[in-house]
């Protein structure tokens, strides 16, 4: 009896002890980029964009808060990127570009006026760009969706452009759009899906799909209400469906299997309430929705509506994210009515507490929701942007914020277990993880706390080849960054302006009984002349390849080296003088890198 108790007691404590485990460590964490910075809100893509090199493709916003010069930004441009135009101008967008070692290759501004941004990058290396302009600095090509200007008298014109990995112009088709509000979406094929908010009453849908007609609606000043739309274009540009949308832009889709994933609102048409199909989940009216497209045909699979009524709550819909285990949608309930809506029995957390929480529900590809739950502490919490959810299989990752002092909600063992401040005016960043069953497996805050900048603080997650990615905008001092960081500290670093930020965090593939000590890997001398040695057991222990890369992240060379524990090289007539990285792998993960100089 006695040892069927401790074996008992084992399991139990093993239970625990393996929900609570931390498996990544951070590779590196860098800020970047100058003051004002947002990765979030109007100018952004939603979350990193990867190409086959793993480089880091982000974009966000630029506020000139502190009324910087505009001598003050170029200083941070780099690899050709745009200067910072009219000074005047508050608020600009920003294109950069990160290597998998976290060094800097690209940095430039968007222009309000005529800008050429980054939307995705497929496969192939192919990038697709919206050219926003009167007129858009790119011209169409022929044999495309829309080679002419569909709306003349428009002053929001919109091109999209598909460009080789060479730099090619492939094709250039105008878009119905009338604002720089537009998602974009790749299958497997290279179909694009589009979706925005036109004013054009025809030539965009075809028979059959969800909504074949304009809905022409005034508002009370007799303005035309622009209505939402939807199309899948072929790989060479063409049309292949269209179809008007009864709610306007989507907040956020994503293409799996066959179908769109949308996150839609209600009905443009207020005498209307059809975002609802005939044994959805929730028929009554909210203000948020969720529906599901047939991308064969431009037809709607399914649509529920979700939330509380519009008259009596307020949840801001955020994200959502899609694989085989199941659609995933996150978002802010900012408790209105106390109903706590989003919280399911038996769920992690049922009941709001705060001003707000952010909530995590799972439904299951054809609608069913299977669980709800909120998270957050005693203060108030949101992640209102922008890309604060990503999947790793039955593994999901979530980030939001809180603000005002709250109860610690990181668990033990995890990468950082309490807030630098827990102040009534601090913004405190945090990440979690939950499987695919609703049991959250840790949660842990990141970096230093962050005061009021007048503007959202956001913090963002993405997931890919075993690596999670953090990425944001602090005006904290600490905690953001490694040795050797591409930009070590905040310039200035004495303002309440934002500065982005972004981090790497390799997944661990040590066994319980290695210890730290053991897998510790050096370099020296450092700054040297070419010549170097690394030493470590790691080294004797794996098949190890060493990469080094140049301050741009340019390949330099790569090595596999031997299984011994001490290496020296002597590469002093291939280094010329200048920073490098160094990145040292095992085939399956980055086990450290460093910065090195040569003299």
């Amino acid at each position: 009896m006695k040892s069927t108790f401790i074996v008992a007691l084992l399991f139990i404590f093993n239970f625990f002890y393996s929900q609570s485990v931390f498996e990544f460590e951070r590779s590196w964490g860098t800020y970047f980029g100058a003051n004002g910075g947002q990765i979030a809100g109007i100018h952004t893509t939603k979350g990193i964009l990867f190409d086959s090199q793993q480089n880091l493709h982000v974009r966000g916003s630029m506020w000139n808060q502190q009324n910087m010069t505009g001598s003050y930004f170029n200083q941070f441009l780099l690899g050709g990127g745009s200067s910072w135009g009219n000074q005047q101008n508050d608020i600009y967008g920003f294109d950069a570009n990160l290597s998998s070692s976290g060094m800097l290759s690209y940095y430039g501004y968007l222009n309000a006026l005529d800008s050429k941004s980054l939307e995705k990058v497929d496969q192939q290396d192919n990038k697709y760009y919206l050219f926003f302009g009167s007129p858009p600095s790119v011209q169409t090509t022929a044999g495309v969706y829309l080679p002419n200007d569909p709306q003349p008298s428009s002053t929001h014109k919109v091109i999209l452009a598909k460009y080789s990995s060479a730099g090619v112009l492939i094709w250039a088709s105008y878009l119905p759009s009338i604002s720089r509000a537009i998602n974009l979406e790749l299958d497997e094929a290279g179909n694009v899906y589009v979706s925005g908010e036109t004013q054009m009453l025809q030539n965009i849908s075809n028979p059959g799909v969800l909504q074949e007609n304009y809905d022409i609606i005034y508002d009370s000043a007799g303005q035309l209400i622009p209505s939402g739309y939807l199309m899948k274009l072929s790989p060479g540009g063409q049309k292949i469906w269209g179809t008007y949308m009864p709610t306007g832009l989507s907040i956020s889709m994503q293409y799996f299997n066959g179908a769109l994933y949308m996150l839609t609102g209600m009905n443009t048409n207020s005498a209307l309430s059809t975002m609802a199909t005939s044994g959805a989940f929730q028929t009554s009216p909210s203000n948020n929705s969720i529906t599901k497209m047939n991308t064969s045909d431009g037809t709607r699979m399914w649509g529920t509506y979700y939330g509380g009524a519009p008259s009596v709550g307020f949840a801001m819909f955020t994200d959502l994210a899609v694989n085989e285990t199941g659609l995933y949608v996150t978002g802010t309930d900012y408790n209105f009515d106390g109903s706590s809506f989003f919280g399911t029995p038996a769920s992690f957390k049922q009941n709001v507490t705060g001003g707000s929480d952010i909530f995590l529900s799972k439904f299951s590809l054809s609608g069913n929701r299977e669980w709800s739950t909120y998270f957050g502490s005693s203060g108030e919490d949101m992640n209102e942007f922008d890309k604060v959810i990503a999947l790793d299989g039955n593994q999901i990752y979530i980030t939001g914020t809180t603000f005002g002092g709250g109860n610690n909600i990181a668990t033990p063992n995890s990468y950082q277990s309490a807030p630098e401040s827990n102040s009534v005016g601090s913004h405190n960043f945090y990440f979690a993880k939950f499987n695919a069953s609703g049991s959250l497996s840790w949660a842990s805050y990141y970096g230093g706390s962050s005061a009021a900048a007048g503007i959202a603080i956001p913090i963002n997650v993405a997931f890919k080849n075993n690596t999670l990615y953090l990425f944001g905008s602090t005006n904290s001092n600490n905690g953001y960054t490694t040795e050797g960081a591409w930009m070590p500290a905040r310039n200035p670093s004495n303002t309440s302006g934002l500065t982005c930020f972004m981090a790497k965090f390799n997944k661990t593939t040590l066994a319980v009984n290695e210890t730290k000590k053991e897998n510790e890997l050096m370099l020296y001398n450092n700054p040297n002349n070419g010549n170097f040695t690394l030493e470590g057991i790691v080294l004797a222990k794996k098949n190890c390849t060493m990469k080094i890369h140049d301050a741009s992240g340019r390949l330099i060379d790569t090595k596999k080296l031997s299984n011994q524990k001490k290496q020296t090289f002597e590469m002093h007539s291939i280094l010329q003088k200048g920073n490098y990285i160094l990145e040292i792998s095992d085939g399956t993960m980055l086990i450290k890198s460093f910065k090195m100089i040569v003299k």
